[in-house]
């Protein structure tokens, strides 16, 4: 059921974009990167370059996240410093400034899977979506080409 209504959402996208005309070579079903082993592929990546972390204590124990680089910690020395000189500084840590890209339930967020997205369009992920042209197209002559799932 959730697809048929998905299906119908995107069809009117399309002919209210036609409209203006904007028209769309692929329609990548963010679903698809989960299904299709993206996010896998991407999570591989970024643990071997250190690109992420575990945060083990802390509000985001037990999240994935960005790897906060030095820069963070030198910014958050400079705020304590300013705090024990009684000067007015805002109080955010590392963890407000993270990224967080899997929950610790392993939900995958948004974050993570635009991630998986961007190293697909640079062609760094070894995989490919299936191809198929969205059926009744608004315009005929302009192919739009969507992810199927499944081969």
């Amino acid at each position: 059921m959730a697809t048929v209504i998905a299906d119908a959402v995107v069809g009117f996208h399309l002919r209210t974009m036609a409209r203006l005309d904007i028209f769309y070579e692929l329609l990548a079903r963010e679903s698809e990167i989960l299904h299709l082993h993206f996010w896998d592929a991407a999570f591989e990546k970024l643990k071997a370059s250190g690109a992420i972390q575990l945060a083990t204590s802390g509000k985001n124990a037990g999240w994935l996240g960005d790897a906060l680089g030095k820069e963070v910690n030198e910014v958050n020395e400079v705020k304590e410093a300013k705090e024990k000189n009684g000067l007015d500084a805002a109080a955010s840590g590392e963890e407000d400034q993270a990224k967080i890209i899997v929950r610790s339930n392993g939900t995958v967020t948004y974050v993570g899977k635009d991630i998986a997205y961007q190293l697909w369009k640079f062609g760094l992920l070894g995989k490919d979506f299936h191809y198929r042209r969205w059926p009744n197209p608004p315009d005929p002559e302009r192919v739009v080409g969507y992810d199927c799932g499944s081969e």
